[in-house]
């Protein structure tokens, strides 16, 4: 019996000894695979909130449609899970290949939407770019078409400054033309606004405006607007009718979600200053307006357009509109939110 207890204790002991190692081994593994997620997270940092945008079909035309998407990412692994106004929803799984490229599949969350596919993204700075391909559920069909996402940048916004002025007219210059903005309309009082955005210090946009005088909307729209509607009528009556005048974003920081804060803060200024309805003149060539996204997004909804708001200083070079042929392609096309 004796002779048998120093088996025993070897036996244990290499036990031990075995588990001992196998949890430094599986420790091992383990931490290496951290290192190595942490390794990977720091080279392609792209969790975060994002603008999404997609090609989809319309009505048999091609459109781009906007998003908000918010991306988490554990090593190699992304999850996406992207918004629609229309409260739609998908969820995208993929995986961080090297090189910086993003491929997966993607389902709609909703059980009736039986929408699901693939996805490919190339991974840049504040951006992911690619393309999808799957089966369509609202147009019955398999598509495909550009998919893209845009980091949504942490902004300044603060009160105008004149050490903004060469900022904001040489972004409206590009925006609009030369000319456009008459700097003598930019002031904080207590009928105007004027704000600007800032990212990480630099100059990123502009937003400004009036409290329109009451009875005054005619001139603000340049033409007689037949029926107005309740929200609009009362606050031109009562002068609590304000306007987004002119709102621009600099090229570098055009879809990072800029333009949101800057209306979400005039808004906030227009209030202060006892504002009960917004009206915003949204700058429309050839049909097309740039802002109409944003707005939407915003809650705006569109009113009513004037084709010949621009005729006039346009044609008469009053200033040099970046659209401009040989004639006037501009227009103006009214958004307006009641609910503020």
């Amino acid at each position: 019996m004796w002779e048998i207890l120093p088996s025993i204790t070897s036996i244990l002991n290499e036990l031990i000894t075995g588990t001992v190692g196998g949890l430094v081994v599986a420790g091992g593994a383990f931490g290496l695979r951290i290192y190595k997620r942490k390794q990977i997270e720091a080279k392609f940092p792209i969790g975060g909130d994002y603008i999404s945008f997609f090609e989809d079909v319309v009505d048999n035309e091609k459109v781009v449609v906007p998003s908000v998407s918010k991306v988490e990412q554990r090593g190699t692994h992304l999850r996406i899970v992207t918004l629609m106004d229309n409260e739609r929803s998908w969820t995208l799984e993929g995986t961080i290949m090297q090189g910086g490229h993003v491929s997966g599949v993607y389902s709609a969350d909703a059980v009736y939407d039986d929408g699901v596919g693939s996805f490919y993204l190339k991974i840049s700075k504040n951006s992911l770019d690619g393309m999808w391909n799957g089966y369509d559920h609202e147009n019955r069909m398999t598509n495909a078409g550009r998919y893209w996402f845009q980091r949504i940048l942490e902004a300044k916004i603060t009160e105008f400054d004149q050490k903004y002025m060469n900022d904001i007219l040489h972004t409206s210059g590009n925006a609009f033309g030369y000319g456009y903005v008459d700097k003598d309309s930019i002031k904080v009082d207590e009928k105007h606004f004027a704000i600007v955005a800032k990212v990480q210090g630099e100059f990123a946009g502009f937003c400004f405006g009036p409290i329109q005088p009451a009875g005054d909307i005619n001139s603000l729209l340049r033409l007689q607007p037949g029926v107005i509607p309740d929200d609009v009528r009362m606050a031109n009556e009562h002068g609590s009718l304000g306007v987004l005048k002119t709102i621009a974003v600099r090229r570098k920081f055009q879809g990072h979600g800029i333009g949101t804060k800057l209306i979400k803060e005039a808004e906030a200024q227009l209030v202060k200053r006892g504002c009960e309805c917004v009206l915003v003149p949204a700058w429309t060539v050839d049909g097309t307006t740039a802002l109409r996204n944003l707005l939407v997004h915003n809650d705006y909804v569109e009113w009513i357009a004037n084709d010949n708001f621009w005729k006039e200083a346009c044609e008469g070079r009053a200033f040099e509109c970046v659209s401009f042929n040989g004639s006037c392609r501009c227009s103006v096309t009214f958004f307006r939110k009641g609910r503020l």
